[in-house]
């Protein structure tokens, strides 16, 4: 099974590709924009903007920043909007699906267990870095790799 069969089996990743697409769509379609317009403004190739759109593809990092720039906000606002879009599933449309009821995922604020540590015994960056890195999933610890390698010089 390959690594894109696999992450969109995880419960919730579609449902983010998919908000993200509707909160551009939305905005776009706002400013009287249309897909190609938008696609010029952006940098971005009309077929690529159309997977992001339509929540098939997930934009690149550089292709959120040229949407977010092309539509007037920035990227926190865009991502903002598109989390305002995600899908609340319940406890019985999971149990429909075959899965456990997910957590609400979130990519600003955290929903939740509780943090690691309490003031009082505050850890190191790094050694908090290892403890989230230990909840993510063997997905997740890859796309962070990649992000991490990117990041360093």
């Amino acid at each position: 099974m390959s690594d894109r069969t696999r992450r969109s089996q995880v419960p919730g990743e579609d449902a983010h590709a998919s908000a993200l697409g509707r909160a551009i769509k939305v905005l776009r379609t706002d400013q009287g924009l249309d897909r190609a317009e938008l696609a010029e403004a952006s940098g971005l190739s009309y077929p690529y903007l159309s997977e992001i759109e339509n929540g098939k593809k997930r934009p690149s990092s550089r292709a959120l920043e040229g949407i977010a720039e092309a539509l007037g906000m920035r990227p926190h606002e865009l991502m903002a909007s598109a989390e305002s879009r995600m899908p609340v599933m319940s406890d019985s449309d999971a149990m429909v699906a075959g899965a456990p009821a997910p957590e609400r995922r979130s990519w600003f604020r955290s929903t939740g267990p509780e943090p690691l540590y309490s003031m009082a015994a505050e850890p190191s960056a790094r050694d908090e870095l290892v403890a989230l890195i230990d909840r993510l999933s063997p997905d997740d610890q890859r796309l962070l790799l990649d992000v991490v390698r990117r990041l360093t010089p």
